[in-house]
């Protein structure tokens, strides 16, 4: 079996914690930042007699389907997140970049977030979410390895920081799949 990272890894698993989480209401509306071809909530939305209207975001051209081509960081300053319900980050990395781009500009109170969590292969962490931690750039430099061994534990602690006490995700080695609502 080959350990090569691809867009639909552990295909299974995001839809069962998407369709787990899914709000109550009968109409919902995403905003996939990552949504290379759409598959994933295509299938969810096929698995449930809900109304999932997706708003696709993505970077690479060669893709299938309506998106707004780009890089989603330049999008979420101006997108109007009022009637989004969802936020889906399933990236290739830390989306520490987007988290705190989205909670700069929008209220996000009640809002559920899919987010990937992947550190490389080489295990570094954003200093952009160590730095609130009080871990500075020189120290993260120093010892890198200290802090690369604790990368979930300080990426939960990242999400404490930001009014999040509360995730549920599958693990996949130093994959993790999660969700959390932002309270109201």
């Amino acid at each position: 079996m080959s350990n090569v990272q691809t867009e639909n890894s552990h295909f299974t698993e995001k839809i069962d914690l998407r369709l787990i989480h899914l709000p109550e209401k009968q109409k919902i509306t995403v905003l996939d930042l990552c949504s290379a071809d759409g598959k994933l909530w295509n299938s969810i939305s096929r698995l449930t007699d809900k109304k999932i209207t997706v708003i696709r975001v993505e970077k690479q051209s060669d893709k299938k389907g309506i998106y707004l081509r780009g890089n989603n960081l330049k999008f979420i300053p101006s997108l109007d997140l009022h009637d989004i319900d969802i936020i889906d980050l399933d990236s290739f990395e830390i989306p520490i970049r987007q988290l705190d781009e989205i909670w700069r500009c929008h209220d996000v109170r009640g809002k559920i977030f899919f987010v990937t969590f992947i550190q490389s292969i080489y295990g570094g962490l954003p200093i952009r979410m160590l730095e609130p931690l009080g871990i500075t750039k020189k120290m993260y430099n120093t010892i890198p390895t200290l802090f690369n061994n604790k990368g979930w534990q300080l990426f939960k602690a990242y999400l404490v920081l930001k009014g999040i006490d509360h995730v549920k995700y599958y693990q996949f080695s130093k994959k993790y799949y999660l969700t959390f609502k932002v309270k109201n």
